[in-house]
Parts: C-alpha cells; sequence; structure tokens
C-alpha cells in the first residue's frame, strides 16, 4: 500500500502519469491533441487549478501546476478518467488507458529552484527523449510556444465521444500561467528566462550529436507501440528542492505526517470517531467525512 500524502492548499507540483504497458496510445494527432488540451483546460477551471506547463508524449504527460484550492487528487481522478473514456473512443479500444499498478507521481515542489527545474524538464522532454531536435517541432501538446507568446489557447469541444446537450462547454480556454516562485519577473523576464533554459536543454543535445527519432517518424508510430527498451525505474520521489538540506526537512515533515496519520486510522478503525486526522488529510475527509486539523503543526 502507497503511503497516503498530504495535501495542502497552494502547493505547486509536477504531476507524471503513463500509458498502461507504456503504449503509444496518446500518439500527436489532431483529435488527441484536442482531447487532451480540452479536458485539461475544463477540469483545471473546475478544481481551481493554475497550469504552468503541459507536455504530452505518446505514452505518457508531464504537468506542472499550483494546486490553489488543495483538490488535485479530484482534479487528477477526473483528468486521467475523462481523458481515458474520450481516447478509448478515438483509438476504438475498451481497456485501460493509464497504467494500473503505479499511483500517478506527484512531486511536491518546494522552492522556486524545484519549479523552475521541473518546468524546464517537463517542456524539453521530447528533446531530452532524443524525438525532435527542438521543442517547438513535437507535433503533439506542449505549452512552449503558448507561454513564449503569452497565448490564451481556446479549444472546442472535441466531436467525438461529447455529447452536443452535455454539461462540458462549447469552448474552453487554457492559459499557461507564471508560477507565484517568479512574481518578482515581469512577463517579459519570465518570458526570457523559460526560453534561455529551453535553449540550453536544445544546444546541449545538439553538441553531443546523438540521432533523433524525428517528427514524421513519431507520426508514422501506431498507437499499439511501445518503445523497443525500458527505462530502469527510479525511486519516485515526492518532493523536490534545489537545496538538499532543505528537502530532507520537507522528508521529515511528510514522514510526521505518516506517522500521524496512521496513529489516527489505528484509532478509528478501533471504533474512536472522535480522533482528529493530520493536518493535509484528503481521501478520508472526503470520503468518510473523518475530522482533521485546519492548521499545520508548530513543529515537528
Amino acid at each position: 500500500m502507497c503511503p497516503p500524502r498530504q495535501v495542502v492548499a497552494a502547493r505547486t507540483y509536477l504531476l507524471t502519469r503513463r500509458c498502461t504497458q507504456r503504449s503509444f496510445f496518446l500518439r500527436p494527432d489532431e483529435h488527441t491533441n484536442q482531447i487532451m488540451l480540452f479536458c485539461l483546460a475544463v477540469l483545471a477551471e473546475r478544481y481551481g487549478i493554475i497550469v504552468h506547463a503541459y507536455y504530452v508524449a505518446s505514452n505518457h504527460h508531464h504537468l506542472v501546476v499550483t494546486d490553489v484550492r488543495g483538490d488535485y487528487p479530484l482534479f487528477l481522478r477526473d483528468l486521467h478518467s475523462l481523458t481515458a473514456r474520450a481516447m478509448n473512443a478515438h483509438r476504438g479500444r475498451r481497456e485501460n488507458l493509464w497504467t494500473s499498478t503505479e499511483q500517478t507521481s506527484v512531486v511536491h515542489l518546494a522552492d522556486a529552484d524545484a519549479v523552475m527545474s521541473r518546468l524546464v524538464y517537463t517542456l524539453t522532454n521530447p528533446v531530452k527523449d532524443r524525438l525532435v531536435a527542438r521543442v517547438s517541432d513535437w507535433p503533439g501538446v506542449c505549452s512552449y510556444n503558448a507561454m513564449l507568446h503569452d497565448k490564451t489557447l481556446r479549444i472546442e469541444r472535441p466531436k467525438q465521444f461529447f455529447r452536443d446537450d452535455g454539461e462540458l462547454p462549447d469552448v474552453a480556454e487554457l492559459r499557461f500561467e507564471k508560477p507565484e516562485q517568479f512574481a518578482a519577473l515581469t512577463q517579459d523576464e519570465w518570458v526570457a528566462k523559460v526560453r534561455e533554459a529551453v535553449q540550453e536543454v536544445e544546444h546541449k543535445h545538439k553538441r553531443e550529436g546523438r540521432a533523433i527519432v524525428g517528427r514524421k517518424e513519431v507520426l508514422a508510430q501506431s498507437p499499439e507501440g511501445r518503445p523497443a527498451t525500458a527505462p530502469r525505474r527510479k525511486p519516485g520521489r515526492r518532493v523536490a528542492c534545489g537545496n538538499e538540506s532543505a528537502r530532507v526537512k520537507w522528508l521529515q515533515r511528510n514522514a510526521y505526517f505518516q506517522k500521524q496519520y496512521r496513529a489516527a486510522l489505528e484509532a478509528y478503525r478501533s471504533g474512536d470517531r472522535d480522533v482528529v486526522f493530520p493536518f493535509g488529510t484528503y481521501q478520508l475527509v472526503h470520503d468518510t467525512h473523518v475530522t482533521c486539523h485546519t492548521h499545520p503543526p508548530t513543529s515537528n
């Protein structure tokens, strides 16, 4: 069983989910791109999620967001449910779209350095994976160009799967906002900072001279295909910081939360319905309506 996650409003995260068996079900095409952008736009607005960066590879996606209200679990639940059903209708399939053997990766970006690092990682993923030489060459969803031009995307509701008389809007809007950690920068300064960081990664990979797949080959891949080799899995991180000592402190806070959560859960299962769960308890509060502290502990 995965340890509980503390859910706290106004935190910034890197969110990652992979397709089952690493299959290319999200291989770029016009309808796939429209589905992924439309679903994100609708659900980000519904759950108060500020989107900073977005990239959809052929078999996974990365999102950098700020969870304003502390509702990212519901956002992820509905995002992956809606995209799975819409994409299955598009691909003519019925089985799981997303992997069911692991949780969505949720990494708390605890400082500005971590936010910038993971944002650039998200944008340059197709270059890092040697799919294209430049981020702007990626034929699928990537927020980079919209970010450079400070553009609000207007995405029409896809024709397939979505009902004309349903509750979802005819058009959804999506804007990639500057993170609060960089509020001191003007929009032009923020764009220049992102552009410089992305170009540095592009130049690094160009100097290495490694072969790339190329836009044409990506578009020709079968949605039922998958990579020929599987990367070695690494233990998932829950917190990222530019400073390692600060990261250790965050990990200690997480460990303290989990300890308090387990103690409260044991008491609740033993019949104590008045037990108070630690600050940041989410699923039990929504599903079972237990009580939890409304403020973090003064020390741990």
